[in-house]
């Protein structure tokens, strides 16, 4: 497949413009050279544009060869293709081990992993998530909210981001309307939950944040912070627009 060709698939399935902008400027022509990996332009297909997968795909010798390269991008891309999944387990490098994770691979080890961003990827697999539920750092638990487990648990966390994570799932919105988190009120409201008492909150981006809901606008286009105002504004506007 030659830049070219690549270039046009990406565009018909509207991959980001700033991607394509610089594989266009990019002089490297062979996606599948270490060059290509090193820099990235190989990871940009792989994430963006998975119709092109099979071509770009290193064949075995390649990957014997990748696994054990010193760059850790390089053997990020071999965890990538599903390769050598139980040696790159073992790896020094938490991107890298990451990658395994995200295919599934290992997670009895990984769960226990000292970086909390390899937890965060075992708990996308649905895997561990008894344990992961009572991880030590935040975004492990606000990854197991995601997964929709343990709610009943967590709308009570200490951390207003699980709170908040909660609340995204759809739970326990009669209790968190009135959470003592400003955070956890804004993602209620960007639901469309609550709105009748909190276009009246004590604080302004919980108001703004009804008011980008088409709530209340009449009451919060005079609302004493400029913020509000704006949103409601914004709101109005749009809502002529749309008429």
């Amino acid at each position: 497949m030659t830049k070219e060709e690549l270039i046009k698939i990406a565009k018909e399935k509207e991959a980001c413009e700033s991607g394509l902008r610089w594989m266009e400027d990019h002089e490297i022509e062979d996606l599948k050279s270490r060059e290509a990996v090193y820099l990235g332009y190989w990871y940009w297909v792989w994430k963006n544009v998975p119709e092109c997968r099979d071509q770009i795909r290193h064949d075995k010798q390649m990957l014997d060869e990748f696994i054990n390269d010193k760059n850790r991008k390089v053997r990020r891309a071999v965890a990538e293709q599903g390769y050598g999944l139980d040696k790159l387990v073992n790896d020094e490098d938490y991107d890298v081990r990451k990658a395994v994770a995200k295919q599934g691979c290992g997670l009895d080890k990984l769960i226990n992993d000292k970086n909390c961003y390899i937890r965060i990827a075992v708990a996308e697999q649905g895997y561990g998530l008894d344990t992961l539920i009572n991880d030590k750092d935040w975004e492990v638990r606000a990854a197991v909210a995601r997964q929709g487990y343990g709610l009943d648990k967590l709308v009570n966390d200490e951390d207003f981001e699980i709170r908040a994570a909660v609340a995204r799932q759809g739970y326990g919105l009669d209790k968190l309307v009135n959470d003592k988190n400003s955070y956890v009120r804004v993602t209620l409201a960007e639901q469309g939950y609550g709105l009748d008492k909190l276009v009246n909150d004590e604080a302004e981006f919980v108001r703004a944040a009804v008011a980008e809901q088409g709530y209340g606008l009449n009451k919060l286009i005079n609302d004493e912070g400029w913020y509000v105002r704006e949103a409601a504004e914004r709101k109005l506007k749009e809502m002529k627009e749309n008429d």
